[in-house]
């Protein structure tokens, strides 16, 4: 009934989670279209939801500082623990082993909880860290502090691995392709166009440019062949993630985009943004 903050696929794509600001989130069934169950135990707004890797968990996290972990059949609480920090954001480790948290705000560190216990595992310090990445088998996370360093460590010492700081004042995103192997993006233009770089020489790879506006999301496809990206002035853009050719333009209509998703199976973006509270569904074949 208020804006929704997140939204994210199920593994096998047959379940959409969204996270509103009305405390509540739902799962909804993508071959319906209608919502399956509503999730209700939140006591401020809820930011994001992910699904564990067998689909019959998803954890959400909100301002009340909970993560709860609920059964997707029926939306019965399983458990919750105090993530330590408002505006947490959740997101399950492939294994289903782990769950990270970060923070819109206020707090500078990244935790790992584990899944079956809600016990913390380890801390990072991170300051305004972007979403954390797992690695496909679970053993290394990355993150990127202040929007300017990236990190990895690894899940089972907690110890740091890796760090690469750009030679520039830019921002930078990461995340693990399919075959594990770290993308490093460079945020240019003002905000407007993603540059892949090299993390060894620091040079570009690809760059993928054409928004007229600021980015507001990009998200990797499953199989890592196409990137999608979302800008405030309404657009999505389907990019080849080894061209950096445009693919698509999607002219959604809303004066912004909050959040998009991809369906693993490449075949549906979920969007939410405007003053609305609903979930604008696109089918591009272009994303496989």
């Amino acid at each position: 009934t208020k804006g929704i903050n997140g939204i994210s696929f199920s593994q096998d794509s047959k379940l959409l989670a969204s996270a509103s600001e009305d405390k509540t989130a739902k799962i909804w069934d993508m071959e319906t279209e209608q919502d399956k169950v509503t999730l209700v135990g939140h006591t401020d707004h809820v930011n994001a939801a992910s699904f564990s890797p067998d689909d019959r968990t998803v954890a959400t996290g909100a301002q009340d500082k909970l993560v709860i972990l609920w059964d997707v059949a029926n939306g019965k609480r399983l458990r919750s623990f105090d993530s330590l920090a408002d505006g947490t954001v959740p997101n399950y480790s492939n294994d289903g082993k782990l769950i990270a948290t970060t923070h819109f705000w206020g707090d500078s560190n990244m935790r790992l909880w584990d899944a079956a216990t809600g016990n913390l595992r380890c801390s990072f310090p991170v300051n305004s860290a972007w979403e954390a990445r797992f690695s496909k088998d679970g053993s290394r996370i990355t993150a990127t502090s202040d929007f300017k360093v990236v990190k990895i460590w690894e899940t089972t010492t907690c110890g740091e691995t890796w760090t690469f700081k750009g030679d520039s004042d830019d921002d930078y995103a990461a995340t693990f392709a399919s075959d594990d192997k770290l993308l490093v993006f460079q945020i240019i233009n003002n905000g407007r166009s993603l540059k892949m770089i090299d993390t060894e020489s620091g040079k570009e790879i690809v760059t993928f440019s054409g928004h007229d506006e600021e980015l507001n999301d990009a998200d990797l496809s499953t199989n890592g062949k196409r990137l999608v990206t979302s800008d405030k002035a309404g657009l999505i853009k389907i990019w080849d993630i080894a061209t950096g050719l445009e693919l698509l333009t999607i002219k959604t209509g809303l004066e912004r985009i909050e959040a998009t998703a991809l369906s693993p199976d490449g075949k549906i973006i979920a969007i939410v943004g405007g003053n609305d509270s609903a979930i604008r569904l696109f089918r591009a074949n272009e994303i496989n």
